[in-house]
């Protein structure tokens, strides 16, 4: 399954540290379950973004969609990225080129 690296940004109700913004964060998890994304590692970090998550979805259009979710629902803005193993990067490098 596809590998995706998120980042996350809390609006600032969130940063404040209400007791219920904290459990509309625990719905994430739900959605997740719902659309199929299993979380592989969740970092709350340092800098522009709170929070970073690296997850396996079945495709981009699942990311969308967990994306357009986590805004409505938790009002979380996310910037995803696909993943790539570097051991297939580098098999795909060695594959034979095309003559042009």
């Amino acid at each position: 399954m596809p590998v995706y690296l998120t980042l996350i940004t809390m609006p600032d109700e969130g940063r404040k540290g209400s007791e219920a913004y904290a459990q509309r964060l625990q719905e994430i998890n739900k959605v997740m379950d719902y659309l199929g994304v299993k979380s592989l590692v969740q970092y709350a970090i340092l800098g522009p973004f709170d929070f970073v998550n690296f997850v396996e979805a079945p495709g981009d259009e699942i990311m969308a969609k967990l994306s357009i979710y986590l805004r409505s629902l938790v009002g979380v803005q996310t910037t995803t990225y696909s993943a790539i193993p570097i051991d297939n990067l580098l098999a795909i490098l060695k594959e034979k080129r095309a003559p042009f």
